[in-house]
């Protein structure tokens, strides 16, 4: 493979007809791969991912110009990183991810 033999656990993707082509889940599914998407007629299920995706290419990927695959991947870990231990964000008072769930544990402990 020429991502090193890496896969994903999980793939993500909207209910276009590539997607939920019985040949693309069988392949999903033959190399261990779990496929998500969001129900029919029910958008707000896919709305986390989609905002995920969304502020990785504005708030990252537009100053960013990846050159391989290897480059590519560094980069999704660091914007990972980024996002969830120094991004604030209002809806989540003003907290990183990391700091709102370890706050949210504080309170139920």
């Amino acid at each position: 493979m020429a991502n090193g033999g890496v896969k994903p656990k999980i793939i993500h993707s909207d209910q276009g007809s590539s997607y939920t082509s019985g040949t693309y889940n069988k392949t999903l599914a033959g190399a261990g791969v779990t496929h998500s998407m969001s129900r029919p007629g029910t958008p707000g299920d896919n709305s986390p991912m989609e905002s995920l995706w969304s502020h990785m290419k504005t708030e990252y990927f537009d100053f960013k110009n990846p050159l391989s695959l290897e480059e590519i991947i560094t980069m999704i870990g660091d914007f990972m990183d980024w996002y969830n231990n120094s991004r604030r964000q209002p809806t989540l008072k003003g907290m990183t991810p990391v700091e709102y769930r370890n706050h949210a544990l504080e309170k139920i402990a």
